[in-house]
């Protein structure tokens, strides 16, 4: 059994990574497995006052994720990720 966590993918597509992080990035399997922003290891963010900042952790890093853009302006993330199944049933 594989101890690495399960992620989840958005079904909003249209959106960049930086939108689906700011809104948190709820998929068909967030009731099992979360959002996509629980599996964010990073993000650099500008801030407000213009700041390029890369963050892991504090309440900046909670606040990015899922704050609608309202703290800070996610330019790049590194996230959590793992193979995707050679099949899948779409409903």
């Amino acid at each position: 059994m594989s101890t690495r966590p399960k992620v989840v993918v958005t079904d909003y597509i249209e959106l960049s990574v930086g939108g689906v992080l700011s809104v948190g990035g709820i998929g068909g399997a967030s009731n099992r497995y979360g959002f996509v922003a629980d599996n964010v290891e990073e993000v650099e963010v500008v801030t407000g006052a213009g700041q390029l900042r890369r963050v892991r952790r504090g309440p900046l890093f909670r606040s990015v994720l899922g704050g609608l853009g309202q703290f800070a302006i996610i330019v790049r993330a590194k996230i959590s990720l793992e193979p995707a199944p050679t099949m899948a049933r779409v409903y």
